[in-house]
């Protein structure tokens, strides 16, 4: 009976030991790939402004997101509902278009899914140096396909008023590049 005890007792050091180490490890990956993912989306973003046709921005999107659109358009039951499946997805493929600064980012995944958030302003018109705005809070969930980070959908919520940031923290302004 003792020496089972004991079995138990080092089994469970060992599980302890493998769980308290495997979060660190899975974060330094993440980490690694920070400033990589981030690049990925900067290329995807600065793409949007002079992308024109579908094929511009397909690349920048996982099997997952495009094939739910291909599934759409190859469905559509007559050419109107063809041509609002094809501006649907044009729009999706362009939907970081409203992003124009971002002041901080940063970056979580587990295994082949990564999740970059995005502290960022939206497309706004009339927005006047020193004037306050809006901020949110994009994620964008990638997956690893064929040893690629690809972009798999996008999530807004906007940010409460007491989170600040000022103009010398931005990261990246759209707005210059537009």
């Amino acid at each position: 009976m003792i020496s089972a005890n004991k079995n138990i007792l080092g089994w469970s050091a060992v599980f302890s030991l493998a769980v308290a180490t495997w979060p660190p490890a899975v974060n330094a990956a993440c980490a690694a790939e920070r400033e990589k993912i981030y690049r990925l989306f900067i290329d995807y973003r600065e793409q949007i402004n002079t992308a024109s046709r579908l094929e511009d921005l397909i690349p920048y999107f996982s099997d997952n997101f495009n094939g739910y659109f291909s599934n759409k358009l190859e469905s559509a039951r007559s050419e109107s509902a063809k041509s609002r499946y094809l501006a649907q997805y044009w729009d999706n493929l362009n939907t970081a278009r409203d992003i124009v600064i971002v002041f901080d980012y940063s970056l979580k995944c587990i295994n082949d899914n990564a999740r970059l958030t995005l502290v960022s302003v939206l497309s706004s018109n009339g927005v006047n140096e020193g004037q306050e705005v809006e901020l949110w809070t994009v994620t964008i969930n990638y997956l690893a396909e064929n040893q690629q980070w690809k972009i798999d959908s996008f999530e807004y919520k906007k940010l409460g008023p007491d989170q600040k940031y000022l103009a010398t923290g931005i990261k990246n302004n759209f707005l210059k590049i537009r």
